[in-house]
């Protein structure tokens, strides 16, 4: 079995029992008759912490996902061989032998070319192919490269709803326009958003709490009518730096390395010890422009910072939903 450098396509695998199962959806394991199912409460753990389920794990005990740029190798004694072929992780390391030299416009010239280039690879499909479009600038640079490219209009879709703080498909209507692309836009109500709740748990196989998966699926439906293969700007936060935990965190960590190593437990202990409520109480006595907007849970949370032992530790809870999950499912060790 073998994975793409990034598992851009799902793949879980597992065994239960004698048996040996494998698909690309869990919902393609489960419609084995032999199929018994059993909760994987490392994982739940995990997505307390996460709000999906991270690999190589999944919400079932004994089934896992395999890891983006493996090969799983069984032989004929029935045992499993992991084999990694790419590793984002050896890319990134020797490239930083070979970096960039260029001036600031050369290195925006490199950069377009090879965005085209990366959209260009994808855009090569034997069936309808269109594009995700919310106005923001991950997206909207994908669907300029893959104007760029196509000798016709891009098919573009986008959800729009009635509540302006959730609207994006007046920003994503005026960047079609600009690009000339395909646009369609399907305005939703809140009662549509709600009725796909009950489908999202057959859509997504696992547990996840990103509520990016009601208008995801939305849109899905909507570009399935004319598309079969849609590109997105997924991942562009990721590549460039665009969640502000990625320059927070340094500079927390700085922060946190000028405190006395000694005196951190005892400056943690003593901001949990003291309530939530009571340390709302004293914040009210400063004005609301110098004070966190959850004051007390504010604190709490600096305190769990202030015990972390090296950066990896720290980022660990920058990007948790929650920072004690073991709380929540009772003997269990977070997978």
């Amino acid at each position: 079995m073998i994975r793409d450098r990034l598992g851009v396509k799902p793949l879980y695998w597992g065994r239960q029992g004698d048996l040996l199962l494998f698909g690309s959806e869990l919902k393609a394991l489960r419609a084995h008759p032999e199929w018994t199912p059993e909760i994987n409460r490392g994982a739940l753990a995990a997505y307390f912490r996460y709000a999906y389920v991270p690999a190589p794990h999944s919400i079932y005990t004994g089934i896992e996902k395999q890891l983006p740029g493996t090969i799983i190798s069984i032989g004929p004694d029935g045992n499993a061989r992991t084999t990694t072929y790419w590793s984002l992780a050896d890319i990134r390391d020797a490239n930083k032998k070979n970096l960039f030299r260029g001036a600031d416009d050369e290195a925006a010239d490199e950069l377009d070319r090879l965005i085209r280039e990366s959209v260009e690879l994808r855009m090569v499909s034997d069936v309808p192919i269109g594009a995700f479009l919310s106005g923001g600038i991950d997206s909207s640079t994908v669907v300029g490269a893959m104007q760029a490219i196509s000798p016709r209009p891009v098919k573009t879709f986008t959800i729009g709803f009635e509540e302006a703080a959730f609207n994006e498909a007046e920003s994503a209507k005026r960047i079609a326009g600009h690009l000339g692309t395909d646009h369609t836009e399907l305005y939703v109500s809140p009662a549509d958003a709600r009725d796909i709740i009950p489908r999202l748990a057959e859509v997504y196989d696992e547990p996840f709490a990103d509520s990016s998966q009601i208008p995801t699926t939305l849109v899905s439906q909507l570009a399935r009518k004319d598309v079969t293969v849609s590109l997105s700007g997924d991942g562009g936060d990721e590549l460039f730096g665009g969640y502000d935990r990625y320059l927070q965190g340094q500079s927390l960590w700085r922060r946190l390395q000028s405190i006395p190593a000694p005196l951190r437990p005892i400056a943690a202990a003593t901001f949990k010890v003291i309530p939530v409520s009571v340390w709302n109480a004293l914040f009210t006595v400063l004005p609301a422009t110098l004070t966190p907007g959850q004051k007390g849970n504010t604190m709490h949370w600096l305190a769990g910072n202030l015990t972390t032992s090296n950066f990896d530790a720290l980022f660990q809870r920058l990007v948790s939903t929650w920072n004690e999950p073991e709380i929540l499912v009772p003997g269990a060790a977070e997978a």
